[in-house]
């Protein structure tokens, strides 16, 4: 019992002692930089245990740093990178918040600057009040993301299983996952954000109910009312961080047909999305502007079709009648998202919560896959969400690395400006996307089919 309590309280000091000797080894660090990065990597650690501890895993000291050691070992690789620098910092990222710092931070969120939306701005203009680096709180705020959407990983997995085991290697594996451990860590990007909120929204329409509150038909309709509040917010919030988060909206439909969640909370979506994006319009940035920044978004996206992503796109390095196209590609999208509505809707009595999540899969993938000016980092929320699928059944573990295999070969493309084999290498990507897309297609079939069986 003393072992138990001891153990946990060591392991603390030592990652604690870790966190801030690496914090303070950085070119631009002092006490006051490692003293930061070291409390909020420990504040994360605790809540995280909390939460796990909640949900029964974590119940004592020596299972508390079973699940949590690796946690802390990933950690700690990100903080080794935080030296890295990338032109998205130098070209973006740091004169923004730059430009917050010259003119009165939050007060300058009235001026439009960039084609992020405003909650990411905002953090901006908040770390422009702090007197530490730029680099390292950009990069601190994609860590803490990091830890988010591996807990939200961990729940969705929840819907799928039981198994304490599966729900704590979906938890160490979203963290170990290399493109979300370099995206933020190395590159300062933040999808993590928007990506933890998404999986976030699906986890809590598909949170299953305690069974002796099943009982109670009061208790089932409050955690149903709870469950479609949360998904519609946790929506709102990934939707107001990144556009991208759009690729998976169409499963709300899906959610709603299936009674996952209910309709009539669909007023939270725009309540917390103008919440959101309120601090720019108390700085008085115009109503209009603030609401339609992704129309600039989708303005300045470039000529390009591909942006060293595997799309559909990555297949030819110059194509004829780009325009014609690339509407095709768009058309292909839509038609993503029509075979998961329609099928979401028609066979809504046998989608089982593996099929919402296939569906989800089926759209994050598949979107990105046909659209034409696609970034390489805008696969994210497909990739992590192969993870509780396959921490469910294990004989889907060749998608996460063919998933793997294609990202990647686009961030090495972007991060060592060059290409890792010549400039059809993304090619490769592509056929490795294609063959996870049509597995999670097969499997979502398999899936319903199994589902009509079962009710017959």
């Amino acid at each position: 019992m003393i072992k138990n309590r001891v153990l946990p309280v060591i392991a603390i000091i030592v990652f604690a002692g870790a966190v801030f000797y690496t914090a303070q080894s950085w070119d631009q660090s002092g006490f006051g930089t490692a003293a930061l990065m070291t409390v909020l990597l420990i504040a994360s650690l605790l809540r995280l245990r909390s939460l796990l501890k909640r949900d029964g895993l974590c119940r004592d000291g020596l299972s508390s740093l079973t699940v949590l050691a690796p946690v802390a070992a990933m950690l700690m690789a990100r903080l080794s990178a935080f030296e890295v620098i990338t032109p998205d910092f130098t070209m973006f990222l740091q004169p923004w918040t730059q430009y917050y710092r010259a003119n009165g931070g939050f007060a300058a969120l009235g001026t439009p600057l960039g084609n992020y939306n405003i909650p990411y701005l905002t953090c901006l203009s908040f770390f422009s009040y702090l007197p530490v680096r730029e680099l390292y709180l950009i990069k601190i705020l994609s860590v803490l993301a990091d830890i988010l959407l591996a807990y939200e990983v961990y729940r969705l997995t929840a819907a799928l299983t039981d198994s304490p085991w599966a729900r704590t290697v979906s938890l160490c594996v979203a963290m170990a996952l290399s493109t979300v451990l370099i995206n933020g860590s190395v590159w300062g990007q933040c999808d993590s954000i928007y990506a933890a909120f998404a999986i976030a929204a699906i986890a809590s329409a598909l949170q299953k109910t305690d069974p002796v509150l099943a009982k109670s038909r009061a208790a089932v309709n409050r955690r149903l009312n709870n469950n479609s509040a949360a998904a519609f917010a946790f929506f709102a919030l990934a939707l107001s961080f990144k556009l991208q988060a759009v690729f998976v909206l169409p499963i709300l439909l899906v959610l709603i047909f299936t009674k996952k969640i209910r309709i009539r909370y669909i007023w939270v979506l725009p309540a917390v999305y103008l919440l959101a994006v309120s601090p720019a319009l108390i700085a008085g940035r115009s109503f209009t502007d603030t609401l339609t920044i992704y129309f600039s978004e989708v303005g300045s996206v470039g000529d390009a079709l591909n942006y060293n992503s595997p799309s559909v796109f990555s297949l030819f390095w110059e194509w004829p009648l780009p325009d014609m196209f690339a509407k095709l590609g768009i058309l292909a999208a839509f038609g993503v998202c029509a075979f998961v509505i329609y099928s979401g809707i028609v066979r809504r009595e046998e989608l089982s919560e593996r099929s919402i999540i296939l569906a989800a899969s089926i759209l994050a993938l598949g979107v990105p896959l046909f659209l034409p000016h696609m970034h390489e980092r805008y696969f994210i929320v497909s990739e992590v969400l192969l993870i509780p699928l396959v921490c469910a059944n294990r004989r889907l573990i060749p998608i996460i690395v063919l998933s793997q295999i294609a990202a990647l070969l686009g961030y090495h493309a972007y991060l060592t400006q060059r290409w890792l084999l010549n400039r059809f290498t993304m090619n490769y990507g592509f056929f490795a996307l294609a063959i996870v897309f049509v597995t999670l297609i097969i499997q979502y079939v398999k899936n319903i089919d199994n589902g009509f069986n079962d009710r017959r």
